[in-house]
């Protein structure tokens, strides 16, 4: 009788990446926001993954000193599927309190993706 070996590889792979950039309202590319200045910020999520995947939500958890312009802040990539190459492409509206400090760095808030292969 002959003993069967049994060999697992565990490979990792980065599914997706993902890069933010602030654009004005005309979706032009800004290096800085003015204080009370609405702007976009566009996360952009290109797969890597040889196997598709699908990105279920996504929302835009922001700092105290930031807010959102408007009340609808749905997601604009909910239940996108990708494949290898492609690429989804959300945009939220807000703007950075005017009572900040001029020419201060401040931390937008953190973009929170739901996804699954």
């Amino acid at each position: 009788m002959k003993k069967k070996k049994r060999i697992s590889y565990f490979v990792s792979c980065i599914s997706f990446q993902v890069s933010v950039e602030t654009q004005s309202l005309k979706f032009e590319k800004l290096a800085r926001v003015a204080n009370g200045e609405s702007f976009l910020v566009v996360p952009r999520i290109k797969c890597t993954s040889h196997v598709p995947i699908t990105l279920t939500n996504s929302s835009l958890s922001l700092a105290s000193e930031v807010h959102q312009i408007g009340t609808d802040a749905a997601s604009n990539v909910v239940n996108t599927e990708l494949s290898e190459g492609e690429m989804g492409v959300d945009c939220f509206c807000i703007a950075v309190d005017d009572k900040l400090v001029a020419n201060s760095a401040v931390t937008l808030g953190q973009y929170v993706l739901y996804w699954k292969r």
